[in-house]
């Protein structure tokens, strides 16, 4: 069975593998002399009849295509011979399939629907596929309709084919330099020779080359890489027929790797990194009335607080320059941004930028130039909901070198609590506190997130003496924080989280985790190298989904497959993670 490729003229279909790895076009067919034949053909020309828009997922960053002893996912060379992947956008998952009611009177509708459903709860992996319902009256060839098929294919099954995948594409989406084509669209088809006792091996077979899984088989076979030498595993991506068709270890990683339940947003730098995160929060163009902005090299205190009032407002926090219309920060603002649409300045953004938006991009532009006036907006947006607040989230900017500020935990959980967000300059001053309890008399309890040497014990007592409720979260830092403010019952986090990972040692990604994690309800959670007892526990007890924000320098690929692992409760990776 050959993976999907690019679109190509018909003629195209039947190269081999040698030539295609001759020319670099990502077309792969085997001619295989086993039991079991697939493949995948994508369709040329486009659809055969109108139908709507396709507006690909752009939510998270592709992984980049790999091959190694424990799995393979396939490459695909475009036009401008950039690498990159086919794509399942995530609003495409869990893929739906309309099945022709002769292909249940065939093989039984409870044994097709469980080779549909063989991926389904793989740990770590979001990729799931089911039957929704049947119809009667089938289809004889595979056409773009929006509905993705299972049919008898009378019409493509010519050789020894027993089943063809056919993959209508999407856009061509880019994101941090990767190349990725949209499946649109997906119509399965058997072939008439396909026998029952062969049905469930092809179908699961074609569904994970479907997901984006290469062959993977033994030195001899036209699918052996050099890099496989030491996997003998039968794997169902093998093009081998029993017994090697079941689904291991190997073709499960491969899932996880490219539909991981922690997908990757990132960027080279704070810009690049933020704009990234603007297409997770809204992936849809044109999403957005409001854009939050703040200058890349700021103050901590404004970069903190302007994720915060992104948070709150459920907009995009893009990090900005003199000239925010350009590079990754325009493009970004030009595919979120509303038409007539409003931008909210915090701290000092150039006026170069200001200007062009006003100007050139006729926007509204609304400036808050100090993190009081960003904390007094929160207050206004929090009171025009049903309930208003009562407590404020206090916290300090204090980071070990190059580290993760406890503000930035404290502030993704100021966003899910609904509560407003302030910190404190210097440990022993309360201020800041004092100010928002004063104008806002229903603020009647404050969080106080760190330990003696960020927060002194006298704010506590100061504030309990004028008659306010005290609540301190006891952390040395960032790491600790999250874990101590999931922990705690009185925090009042869901039993459910979602999580938001960053590196403790990349803090150029942390005011883009900070909004990805606010726009998703979650906890910001910082994570060393090797992660803490207290962080495995929350991971595999407490969080169901979220992301990483950083590069692979910052979060390797092997700890995003056991980070995304370990949130299903599998601990098989926890060596990678712990380094135990």
């Amino acid at each position: 069975m050959s993976p999907p490729t690019p679109p190509q003229p018909p003629r195209r279909a039947a190269r081999s593998s040698g030539r295609r790895l001759a020319t670099g076009f990502a077309v792969l067919v085997f001619a295989l002399s086993h039991l079991a034949f697939t493949v995948a053909t994508p369709i040329a020309g486009g659809p055969r009849e109108p139908v709507a828009s396709y507006a690909p997922d752009e939510r998270w960053t592709p992984p980049p295509p790999a091959r190694n002893a424990d799995f393979a996912t396939f490459p695909y060379v475009g036009d401008d011979g950039r690498s990159g992947l086919w794509a399942l956008p995530s609003s495409a998952v869990p893929l739906e399939f309309v099945v022709e009611q002769e292909v249940f009177d065939r093989f039984g509708e409870d044994a097709v629907r469980q080779a549909i459903e063989v991926w389904n709860g793989t740990p770590g992996s979001r990729f799931g596929a089911r039957a929704t319902r049947a119809v009667e009256a089938g289809v004889d060839e595979r056409r773009r309709d929006n509905v993705n098929r299972v049919f008898m294919d009378r019409r493509s099954c010519g050789g020894r084919y027993l089943a063809r995948a056919h993959l209508w594409p999407g856009e061509v989406v880019i994101r941090d330099g990767l190349l990725a084509r949209a499946i649109g669209e997906v119509d399965l088809g058997l072939c008439d020779r396909l026998r029952p006792g062969q049905m469930a091996r092809v179908v699961r077979h074609e569904l994970g080359h479907i997901a984006g899984l290469d062959h993977l088989c033994d030195e001899g076979e036209d699918c052996w890489h050099p890099e496989f030498d030491t996997d003998n595993t039968c794997r169902i991506m093998s093009p081998r027929a029993d017994p090697c068709q079941q689904v291991t270890e190997g073709d499960l990683l491969g899932l996880v790797h490219l539909h991981p339940r922690l997908p990757r947003a990132s960027g080279t730098d704070a810009r690049s990194t933020s704009a990234s995160v603007s297409f997770a929060t809204h992936p849809a163009p044109r999403s957005a009335f409001t854009a939050v902005l703040s200058p890349y090299d700021g103050e901590l205190a404004h970069r903190v607080a302007a994720a915060t009032l992104a948070g709150h407002l459920g907009a995009p926090l893009l990090l900005v320059d003199e000239d925010c219309t350009a590079g990754p920060d325009g493009r970004a603002l030009d595919r979120v941004l509303a038409v007539a649409g409003r931008a909210v300045s915090v701290g000092p953004v150039a006026g170069a930028c200001l200007a062009t938006l006003r100007g050139a991009w006729a926007l509204e532009v609304d400036e808050l130039p100090t993190t009081a006036a960003v904390e007094d907006r929160v207050v206004e947006i929090l009171r025009d909901r049903q309930t208003p607040p009562t407590r404020v989230v206090a916290a300090s900017l204090a980071a070990p070198a190059r580290g993760t500020p406890v503000a930035a935990v404290a502030a993704s959980a100021a966003v899910a609590l609904d509560a407003p967000m302030t910190v404190l300059e210097e440990p022993d001053d309360p201020a800041a506190i004092e100010r928002l309890l004063e104008a806002y008399p229903e603020l009647e309890e404050v969080l106080l997130v760190g330990d003696g040497t960020m927060v002194r014990a006298s704010v506590a007592l100061d504030l309990a003496d004028s008659g306010v409720r005290v609540q301190r979260i006891r952390a040395a830092d960032a790491a600790a924080a999250a874990a101590a403010l999931a922990e705690d019952p009185g925090v009042g986090l869901p039993a459910e989280l979602s999580a938001v990972l960053a590196s403790t040692e990349h803090p150029e990604h942390t005011i883009p985790a900070i909004s990805l994690a606010a726009s998703l309800g979650g906890l910001l959670v910082p994570i060393e190298a090797q992660l803490r007892d207290s962080h495995v526990t929350l991971l595999r007890d407490r969080v169901v989904d979220g992301a990483i924000v950083g590069s692979r320098q910052a979060v390797t690929t092997g700890q995003q497959l056991a980070l995304s692992r370990l949130v299903d409760g599998d601990t098989s990776g926890l060596s990678v993670l712990t380094g135990s």
